[in-house]
């Protein structure tokens, strides 16, 4: 009662509650659901499974897709042998009905991802006939292994956007930031953006050309970039996994202010403890109280 009263109708709640759970679903690369059912399941006691049949189907499709993934997987292994690219994507399809609207921002891909991408919506199509999958490049997390002559760095987590960039600078060591952009398709500044995070952690170096002019350079081993950056870059909690901690962080203060401003709209005047109280029991913080 108390969320209704704060969201103002049981409808705007059960909206605003399948945004969240369409953003905790795609952050998460495990496709680990069970904290997730089992909230549904308790709103489902109070709102009906009609109101939330949407968030359930989200979940089959989570649970679906890892199934699908896994098939999928396990041929083009069968196929290659297990070589390079038989576990490259592990996609999330989704009931384009049931989930929010999802981000459509676009870029250019590399080509080796592209023809892996088709080979995935190929195999799909014979599985799951006449479903049709259209990719969502933009969403997700990418997993690296960055290979120098004197060394590598694994597991390095990022964007897909800020992938695509980093494979570039391996077809091609240096870039003026507008031929970047030209080569992506993208606005400059949301390059530069992407930049950041190889920036800081000595991937990439802005160096200035002949002319004065600022352009970026891949990095030929790993101790050339900046000691600062490198280090900040070896560190145990990564600048890359920071930056979409960072980003994680936003989204929960953004609900919080969400649930502030329904509190102060569709009730009487709350004392800030109350408001904090309330805040804690149901929106819960991951990683510890934010105080």
């Amino acid at each position: 009662a108390i969320l209704v009263q704060i969201y103002g109708s049981k409808a705007t709640f059960v909206n605003e509650f399948r945004k969240m759970l369409s953003e905790k679903l795609l952050a998460s690369a495990s496709h680990d659901t069970e904290k997730e059912v089992r909230n549904l399941e308790l709103l489902k006691k109070r709102f009906g499974d009609a109101a939330l049949s949407a968030c359930e189907v989200m979940l089959t499709d989570v649970a679906e897709s890892r199934r699908i993934s896994r098939s999928i997987q396990q041929h083009f292994g069968g196929v290659s042998g297990g070589g390079e690219g038989a576990t490259l994507i592990d996609a999330t399809v989704v009931s384009r009905l049931c989930w929010p609207s999802l981000p459509t921002d676009t870029f250019t891909l590399p080509a080796g991802v592209k023809k892996e991408m088709a080979r995935f919506e190929k195999q799909f199509a014979h599985i799951k006939a006449p479903r049709k999958l259209v990719w969502k490049a933009s969403l997700g997390t990418v997993t690296l292994d960055v290979t120098f002559p004197d060394g590598s760095v694994g597991d390095v987590q990022c964007k897909p956007l800020q992938a695509t960039i980093l494979l570039r600078f391996g077809a091609q060591q240096r870039w003026a930031l507008a031929d970047l952009a030209s080569e992506l398709g993208i606005a400059t500044d949301v390059v530069r953006k992407n930049l950041s995070i190889w920036l800081n952690r000595g991937f990439i170096s802005e160096v200035r050309d002949a002319g004065g002019g600022a352009v970026f350079e891949a990095a030929t081993s790993l101790g050339a970039g900046d000691e600062s950056r490198h280090d900040a870059g070896e560190d145990e909690d990564g600048d890359a996994v920071a930056s979409l901690a960072e980003e994680q962080r936003i989204a929960e203060m953004k609900v919080y202010e969400q649930y502030v401003i329904g509190m102060l709209t569709n009730l009487e005047s709350l004392p800030v403890q109350r408001i904090h109280n309330m805040l804690k029991m149901f929106v819960p913080a991951s990683g510890g109280d934010r105080g």
